[in-house]
């Protein structure tokens, strides 16, 4: 018995139905993505000069050619953006360049299962640590970030190389101990910070950035216009112009007009990753420290520039107070893989307020 061609139409119409419906209902669907883009095309705004990936947070960072972007940020090789961290041995709490300078003037790596940190200063000599012992050993502690409650594991790295980290930071043995975060394995209640203000739709993520040592979210993004920018407002004297080191940022990018990553939505870097522009990134004092020399500015510059033309306006002073805007963060939509060279395509806001920041002008000019 055969079916009426009639039936066989209707159930490849059914069946078509069906799989358009999924497209346009499932976000990574092509047909819906397709659509999207259709609608709110990307615009290319500029192309990857630099990635910064910092194994240890406060430590010297990596400047690498290529990483993968993860939920848990950058990653080459055996090394992912801030897995591990300095603690005080006694107390347990983090430790931050922006308290301990010196931090900045460590340069670790992870290559073949083993941790070496060396002293860009040659202080010390360079150590090598088994990450294989250390995992054996199994000595885990706890250490608590800036979110009150979010605890985060990890493995203490043992009391030699606790002793060197202290020696470079204090010039005596025993203050502190590093701990090695293995994702999957280790607590980690910690969540991304996003501002829906900020950047509307960045909310109802089904699977949002797991942050692990790093201080809110997992990349930031700054331009190299607004690093210029910045500049214009010093007079050097001879010396060397602030560094994007100085901002610890993870993706620099250039070809774009200063602080016009203010006004981005979604951003997408070559043909694989996605993200979201889930919150500005606030600055503190950590940007006082200069990196090649590992000490702290006296005259809080440069902060207190910052301050006078890039704070947040009275009407959101209680979320952010006085700290200026530099930068953004960003949680990853699509994972993949990034190079230096790689073009920056964006979408903009649709409201974008161009006089965000005229408050802070003007109470600085008055």
């Amino acid at each position: 018995m055969t079916t009426p061609r009639s039936e066989v139409a209707l159930l490849a119409g059914a069946a078509g139905a069906i799989y358009l419906f999924h497209e346009l209902l499932y976000k990574d669907g092509f047909l819906r993505r397709w659509l999207e883009d259709w609608m709110d095309p990307w615009i290319p705004v500029g192309t990857i000069s630099e990635l910064h990936l910092s194994p240890v947070k406060s430590m010297r960072a990596h400047l690498v050619p290529t990483a993968h972007c993860s939920a848990w940020g950058l990653q080459v090789g055996e090394m992912i953006d801030r897995h591990l961290i300095v603690i005080e041995n006694d107390t347990g709490k983090f430790m931050a360049a922006k308290y301990q300078p010196k931090l900045v003037r460590i340069l670790p790596t992870i290559e073949n299962g083993v941790l070496t940190l060396e002293s860009v200063d040659n202080v010390l000599d360079p150590i090598h640590v088994s990450i294989s012992d250390a995992v054996a050993q199994n000595k885990q502690r706890k250490t608590e970030l800036y979110t009150k409650g979010q605890q985060i594991s990890g493995l203490d790295m043992g009391a030699e190389i606790g002793d060197w980290i202290s020696k470079i930071v204090y010039d005596e043995p025993g203050k502190c101990r590093l701990l090695y975060h293995i994702v999957g394995k280790h607590t980690n209640e910690r969540e991304m910070q996003v501002d829906t203000t900020w950047c509307p739709g960045s909310e109802g993520r089904a699977e949002p950035d797991k942050p692990i040592f790093g201080d809110e979210n997992t990349y930031m993004l700054m331009s190299e216009g607004s690093l210029a920018d910045l500049n214009s407002r010093f007079s050097f004297d001879g010396c060397e112009p602030y560094s994007a080191r100085q901002f610890r940022p993870t993706i620099l990018i250039t070809g774009c007009v200063p602080y016009e990553e203010d006004k981005w939505r979604r951003v997408k870097i070559g043909r694989e990753c996605e993200f979201l522009n889930v919150k500005p990134c606030t600055r503190c004092v950590l940007v006082l420290v200069d990196p090649e020399k590992g000490t702290k500015a006296e005259n809080n510059e440069p902060l207190k520039t910052l301050r006078a033309y890039r704070s947040a306006p009275a009407k959101d002073r209680a979320q952010y107070g006085y700290s200026p805007f530099f930068g953004i963060h960003l949680g990853v939509d699509r994972t993949g893989n990034v190079n230096v060279g790689d073009t920056v395509y964006a979408k903009y806001k649709k409201n974008y307020d161009e006089s965000y920041f005229d408050e802070c002008r003007r109470e600085t000019k008055a």
